[in-house]
């Protein structure tokens, strides 16, 4: 017997929004959402009525808790809404463990101080599912397995919640927004005052990786991304991505998908 067998159905799901949902229909589905952004959101439920949430924060998927629940918009915040639905004993176990947590609210939610490797987890399942990668199913369910593992790391902030780790938080916030920079790892923690070593393992424990896998991973999302929805030359994007050398970043890419930069422009647009 496969060592999951006991999911039956997963999917991954992402909404960009600042306008009023509609209610959902009744299902059967398991699951675990993430609702990011810097406003509040509101929920709306016909036997609970309305309330009023502050972002980012976790939240359960029952399936008696999401019959006909819509979220909305409040004073035009946008949320970005991200969701895993799943099937089978695994799934219920799972979200019945969250359920039990003492950071776990009456409403089903688990307000968030770090949600960096969820992200990233989620939008690696994301891409395993809008795509037809052989054995994505197994990848699906190793991927969700290891966000499990993330969110009870997340709730580990008593020592994150400290100088270095919000210097760290900063760090891996302005990577994520601009990978193409060269930085220097001796430069970043001289700026706090603290060894390199010391960055290295508080932004390893932070990102749930090395900083160096952290920014590659970043150059190629951004890489992605220009490849397939603009018309900028490879050298041009070669450049914006940290590489001066073309030949070297064409390397990267065929070392990270398994195509070259020409190749992965013939692919669909990616759906962010």
């Amino acid at each position: 017997m496969n060592y999951f067998d006991d999911i039956n159905f997963l999917q991954a799901a992402r909404v960009k929004s600042c306008r009023d949902g509609k209610p959902g229909n009744s299902h059967d589905f398991w699951g675990i959402g993430l609702m990011l952004g810097n406003g509040c959101v509101k929920a709306f439920h016909p036997d609970r009525g309305e309330k009023i949430f502050k972002m980012p924060f976790l939240y359960l998927i029952r399936p008696e808790l999401q019959v006909k629940k819509a979220w909305g918009t409040v004073n035009g915040a946008e949320r970005d809404n991200r969701w895993f639905i799943m099937q089978g004993p695994r799934a219920q176990r799972m979200v019945s463990a969250l359920e039990s947590l003492p950071e776990t609210d009456a409403d089903g939610h688990i307000h968030l101080k770090s949600y960096h490797e969820l992200i990233r987890l989620h939008e690696k399942m994301l891409y395993l599912f809008q795509r037809n990668i052989p054995s994505k199913a197994y990848r699906l369910a190793v991927c969700l397995e290891e966000f499990a593992g993330a969110v009870y790391d997340a709730l580990d902030v008593s020592k994150r919640d400290s100088p270095v780790f919000r210097y760290v938080a900063r760090t891996a916030e302005k990577i994520a927004s601009d990978p193409g920079t060269a930085y220097d790892l001796q430069e970043l923690a001289r700026e706090q005052r603290i060894s390199c070593d010391h960055f290295r393992r508080c932004f390893q424990q932070y990102a749930g990786m090395p900083i160096h896998e952290f920014l590659l991973e970043k150059r190629l999302a951004l890489a992605q991304i220009l490849l397939l929805s603009t018309c900028d030359s490879i050298k041009e994007i070669s450049e914006r991505c940290g590489f001066p050398r073309q030949a070297e970043f064409a390397r990267f890419i065929k070392r990270r998908t398994g195509a070259t930069p020409s190749e992965l422009r013939k692919q669909p647009p990616l759906d962010f």
